[in-house]
């Protein structure tokens, strides 16, 4: 970048104008930035703060998040406010009503997958010992499922509580049962619960949600043969004796299956 367009751009006047006035350095790592972002022609920037313990309380707050030059945060644009060195990273707002959610977690499968002739062995003689979809190398395929049914639904719900709540930091839960008889027959209807922890934004007519989801998945394999399901309208071990839930198991073990995996998200939606 020449340094005609930095020493020509608007931020350099403030700057050199903060440096006269109270002799704060002129940071043109920082100005480089603004004028980065004019010259992208992005009216929107990621504020970024220099990240050591001298941070002040109030901009660490904004460390992250979205912001429109035009439309800056109470401590002002990056570099405005007295000391401040923060910069601006530019930023290009995405579509709007558009949805996007990546896995950040790991994401480590065993050697085998599991089959029916696993799931009866376990059941059997795995002493009724808890086993991950991980182990099962089922995970995967329970995260491209959940990519279908289960992330839309979710960013919906996320969307309907931002519309009816005011604060900018917020979280969000869910507990639903879903089918995964196309990963396993054996898992059948399992239960996936979520909690999203972030951030809402408004940017004139759209608003834009970033953070993070923790998705669980807790399955229990019992009533191998659904006769209690079939008799009683319920597999759940909790509505019967001792005795009627080891003879419908047909004397096996029952045991859980559970995983979790996170994402990242960030939701752009129309007021």
């Amino acid at each position: 970048m020449h340094t005609e367009q930095i020493t020509h751009h608007k931020a350099y006047a403030r700057a050199f104008a903060l440096y006269m006035r109270r002799g704060v350095p002129i940071d043109l790592a920082a100005i480089a930035l603004e004028v980065k972002a004019d010259t992208a022609q992005s009216p929107y920037y990621i504020g970024r703060t220099s990240g050591d313990d001298k941070v002040r309380p109030s901009h660490a707050a904004n460390n992250g998040k979205i912001f429109a030059w035009d439309n800056p945060p109470p401590t002002g644009n990056p570099g405005e406010e007295f000391g401040c060195r923060c910069t601006a990273e530019p930023y290009d707002l995405p579509n709007i009503d558009k949805a996007q959610q990546n896995v950040i977690s790991v994401v480590d499968e065993g050697l085998n997958r599991w089959g029916t002739s696993d799931f009866l062995s376990h059941f059997y003689f795995g002493g009724g010992a808890t086993v991950t979809l991980s182990q099962m190398r089922h995970l995967q395929d329970v995260i491209n499922l959940a990519k279908n049914n289960i992330y839309p639904r979710f960013e919906n719900q996320i969307i309907n509580k931002v519309r009816l709540q005011s604060e900018s930091d917020f979280s969000e839960d869910f507990v639903r049962s879903y089918e995964f008889y196309n990963v396993s027959f054996w898992h059948g209807r399992s239960t996936v619960s979520g909690i999203f922890n972030g951030n809402v934004q408004y940017f004139e007519d759209k608003l834009v949600v970033s953070g993070t989801i923790k998705y669980s998945f807790r399955d229990e394999f019992t009533d191998p043969l659904d006769i209690r399901q079939l008799f009683y309208g319920t597999s759940s071990p909790k509505f019967f004796d001792a005795a009627t839930v080891m003879n419908t198991d047909l004397r096996g073990k029952r045991f859980y299956i559970t995983d979790n995996w996170t994402t990242s998200v960030q939701i752009t939606r129309l007021k």
